[in-house]
């Protein structure tokens, strides 16, 4: 499983997965940051970094995907 966030501050498309991820600890907060809709849900802090949904850069994450 692969969750894809927007920093806020940079714009900087992060990917949140097995290889960077504790699932028993931070999936929560993950899934949150993924999931922050602008103007919905506000930006979510995770990892010292403000967080909102990666669809607002990147509608299908394909290269997730695929790898």
């Amino acid at each position: 499983m692969t969750l894809a966030a927007v920093d806020v501050n940079t714009g900087e498309y992060n990917l949140f997965n097995a290889t960077n991820l504790d699932f028993f600890t931070e999936l929560g907060h993950a899934a949150m940051s993924s999931g922050s809709i602008p103007g919905v849900f506000p930006p979510q802090r995770f990892k010292d970094k403000w967080f909102m949904d990666g669809g607002t850069v990147w509608d299908v994450n394909i290269d997730s995907a695929i790898l």
